[in-house]
């Protein structure tokens, strides 16, 4: 049957995996994803934002900023469980590839330096129409999680400044409640 992916997020400033877990000075209030060609909400699933596969989609992060961004500042994510990190300048445009045909990530930059505040940032992505679930299967990849963290640049050697922390977390379900990955022994 059909299977599509379902899109949940939270900061994880106070859970960073750093020890001690790091301070912030921006917040991670909302994430909502659109279809880019009309702007509309994509649909929910028992409550859940979903990623309609084979559409080019919006994402929308939006952060509560405590100090200003300034040029150099950066990001990096990491996916547990999946072979996929990506890195790179907040302020700059990039293309991400996403392993196994997975589709990609277009992130437009975000024009700095960013004053104190609320901000919204876009990223765009494009999913393949079917997903290679036996790749999937025998990876055992029935879900994904993605931390982002943002830094500032560091000044005259001094530590990394941490921006902000987030985790969107995504699984593949089956509209019908058929399991996705089950051989139905």
């Amino acid at each position: 049957g059909r299977v599509e992916l379902t899109l949940e997020w939270s900061d994880c400033s106070e859970d960073d995996g750093d020890d001690p877990p790091g301070e912030y000075h921006a917040k991670v209030v909302g994430l909502d994803v659109y279809y880019t060609s009309t702007g509309a909400p994509t649909p929910r699933f028992k409550g859940k934002q979903t990623l309609p596969l084979g559409r080019n989609l919006t994402i929308v992060f939006a952060t509560l900023n405590r100090i200003p961004t300034p040029p150099g500042t950066s990001f990096a994510a990491a996916a547990s469980g999946f072979p996929f990190s990506m890195s790179g300048s907040t302020c700059d445009a990039q293309a991400i590839a996403i392993p196994l045909g997975l589709g990609g990530v277009h992130f437009s930059g975000r024009p700095c330096p960013l004053s104190p505040g609320l901000q919204k940032t876009n990223v765009t992505v494009l999913l393949p129409a079917v997903l290679p679930l036996g790749q999937l299967s025998f990876l055992n990849m029935q879900s994904l999680s993605l931390d982002v963290k943002q830094v500032l640049p560091s000044v005259d050697g001094a530590p990394e400044v941490k921006l902000c922390c987030s985790r969107v977390h995504s699984e593949i379900f089956s509209p019908g409640g058929r399991p996705t990955f089950g051989f139905g022994f």
